[in-house]
């Protein structure tokens, strides 16, 4: 009997595709950067490249969080003798001032940037606009990732052209909550972006966001 699940739903599929930790290759002298990476999901991806070996930058708004993920993941770091390590940058992605500035002085100081994975975002809050009069589920979840990994694109292309291919990579954090899009999605105006809707269609909206500029990355590449 055939299945009438989506194939990126179907149990059968998400079993053949898992991959463990313990499968990611030797890290050592790689940098990444990963958003959000002191709490959930983004904790894990750091704590992964940084026992693989690799420097991991932790960009995150909340510093009590920040330098205690930057701490804790540190302190198992030394208990299994891993070479890699973690720093905590503090940056608010609902303002592009700060978002740019930090693009702008990571760019400046590091001489390598191998991995960056775009995981920081608001869930499926209530509608509300940042400080920059934008909705906030667009500005963080979006916005300013296309800022971060503009600003550092020249950066990572430099370092690829060193490494064999398919070794720099960005990676999107995205969700099957994409399929919940208003259909009328364009990115096209601010009025567009900053209209009123429910939580779960704004976050869709901006995975679909996600996608599309994964997408589109690719086919510049």
């Amino acid at each position: 009997m055939s299945s009438i699940l989506p194939d990126t739903l179907n149990p059968a599929t998400l079993l053949s595709r898992r991959f463990r930790p313990d499968q990611i290759p030797d890290l050592s002298s790689r940098v990444a950067i990963v958003t959000g990476g002191s709490a959930g999901i983004g904790y894990y991806d750091a704590l992964a490249l940084a026992r693989a070996g690799a420097t991991v930058i932790i960009l995150s708004a909340n510093e009590d969080k920040g330098k205690q993920a930057e701490a804790e993941i540190n302190k198992q770091l030394k208990e299994i003798t891993s070479y890699g390590s973690v720093t905590w940058h503090g940056v608010n992605l609902g303002n592009l001032r700060e978002v740019d500035a930090i693009a702008k002085k990571l760019h400046s100081e590091l001489d390598r940037l191998d991995i960056f994975i775009a995981n920081a975002g608001i869930g499926q809050a209530p509608y509300g606009l940042t400080e920059d009069g934008l909705e906030r589920h667009f500005e963080v979840n979006n916005l300013s990732h296309y800022v971060l990994i503009l600003r550092l694109l020249p950066l990572m292309k430099k370092t690829a052209q060193k490494l064999p291919p398919c070794t720099v990579r960005i990676v999107m954090q995205s969700s099957e909550m994409h399929r919940v899009a208003s259909g009328s999605t364009k990115f096209f105006s601010k009025e567009e972006i900053n209209k009123d809707d429910d939580g779960s269609r704004l976050y869709g909206r901006t995975k679909l966001g996600n996608i599309l500029f994964a997408r589109e990355l690719a086919n510049r590449s």
